[in-house]
């Protein structure tokens, strides 16, 4: 095993490790070992759906998180700047949740673009809150 290897294996099985599952009726509860601005762990949705395909989101957590932080989301800059970030990932603002949609077999690109997403959208967090 060349070094290269052994560290990308290493670190996948870490991250395997990390990740926990949890059945819910209608869905899959993914805890990440990612950690959003308020020092909790980013979870994400897993909703199969009718047709077969899959339906990640993240329950509208990160925009909430926001606001119950006093970001106004609304603010023209931050919008431009939240719908920028959807477009660069493909991900969908559905009320306040963002989601993704597609193939089962597209699962491992759809987090991936799901989670980024979610972090951009959270280092918003950084921003003065409203009245500031």
């Amino acid at each position: 095993m060349t070094i290269k290897t052994s560290w990308a294996a290493n670190y996948a099985n870490w991250l395997q490790e990390q990740y926990q599952v949890t059945a819910l009726d209608d869905a899959d509860e993914i805890t990440t070992p990612f950690t959003n601005s308020i020092g909790d762990d980013i979870q994400i949705f897993a909703v199969a759906q009718p047709d077969g395909s899959l339906e990640l989101t993240d329950d509208g957590n990160t925009i909430n998180d926001l606001q119950m932080m006093g970001i106004n989301i609304h603010n023209p800059t931050r919008r431009q700047v939240i719908m920028g970030i959807l477009e660069q990932y493909t991900v969908k603002l559905r009320d306040d949740e963002l989601v993704v949609h597609g193939k089962v077999n597209n699962f491992p690109s759809m987090k991936q673009r799901l989670l980024q997403a979610i972090l951009r959208i959270d280092d918003l967090s950084q921003t003065p809150a409203e009245g500031q």
